[in-house]
């Protein structure tokens, strides 16, 4: 699969054109890639409006922040800091998996 990582809806079509599996986000600024331009929620929701592609949030999320990414649109997200930071990894890839699943059952609700 490939994953480009956009900014801006002219980034997505050009990914879309480069054929694109999934996009990636970076919402919020991360220690983990200084780099990454980082749209916030409001970038993130112009991204999800513009393509039927997955949309994956990535940077500076949390558990207390996750539920908002997934609501902007995104599909899932992925996060290092996260968990390599936290105490106790494994409790905080639990709490990140239940804020995804419970958005997706929420979203799959709005569908039907």
């Amino acid at each position: 699969m490939l994953g480009v990582s956009v900014v801006t809806v002219a980034d997505v079509t050009a990914a879309e054109t480069a054929s694109a599996d999934y996009l990636g986000v970076s919402v919020w600024p991360t220690r983990t890639k200084p780099e990454a331009i980082a749209p916030g929620l409001a970038g993130l929701r112009a991204v999800t409006a513009a393509t039927q592609l997955p949309v994956i949030g990535i940077g500076g999320i949390v558990a207390g922040n996750g539920e908002q990414v997934l609501g902007a649109g995104a599909t899932g997200v992925v996060v290092i800091s996260a968990v390599s930071r936290a105490e106790e990894p494994a409790a905080a890839v639990r709490r990140l998996a239940t804020i995804v699943r419970r958005c997706r059952t929420l979203r799959a609700g709005d569908v039907g």
